[in-house]
């Protein structure tokens, strides 16, 4: 994923924009799973903007959208989303980032997480559906264990 790429080159906030996308596209698949005829929506290019996809599945992700509309998705001159460009004690530029690793962490745990999550509304859908492959199901639950388990023991050291 770009998010990932992007937050190793320590270029976080720009993948702010994509982390937005993957929370729509997690809504997305809610939205076909609460009603499977939507997809014919999709389809024809007939879709509901992602603003109101959100309220019709009741989405846990609005705080998250304004936080990243606001810090992430558009320029703005807003101390929080020029944090890492400024100086805001003494005024002066940032003309290169400083590896945080503290930073970096946190970063790929969110990532690892939007990442569950769209797994598990993928993984809905194809249930729904009656095309899910069990091996693939134990293939999933193989993976978040094992991001967990790696999770836990970084964050111990």
């Amino acid at each position: 994923m770009s998010i990932y790429s992007l937050s190793l080159d320590g270029l976080s906030q720009e993948s702010g924009a994509l982390l937005r996308l993957a929370i729509e596209c997690i809504e997305l698949l809610d939205y076909f799973y609460d009603d499977p005829k939507r997809i014919k929506e999709a389809l024809e290019n007939k879709l509901p903007r992602p603003g109101n996809i959100a309220k019709k599945i009741k989405g846990k992700f609005e705080s998250l959208r304004k936080h990243l509309n606001s810090a992430a998705s558009h320029f703005s001159f807003d101390p929080i989303a020029c944090m890492h460009l400024m100086n805001w004690k003494n005024g002066s530029l940032r003309y290169y980032q400083k590896f945080n690793e503290t930073v970096l962490r946190q970063n790929l745990w969110t990532l690892f997480g939007v990442m569950r999550l769209l797994t598990y509304s993928a993984v809905r859908c194809l249930r729904f559906k009656n095309i899910f492959d069990i091996k693939l199901g134990k293939e999933i639950e193989e993976w978040k264990e094992s991001g967990l388990k790696l999770a836990k023991e970084k964050m111990l050291q």
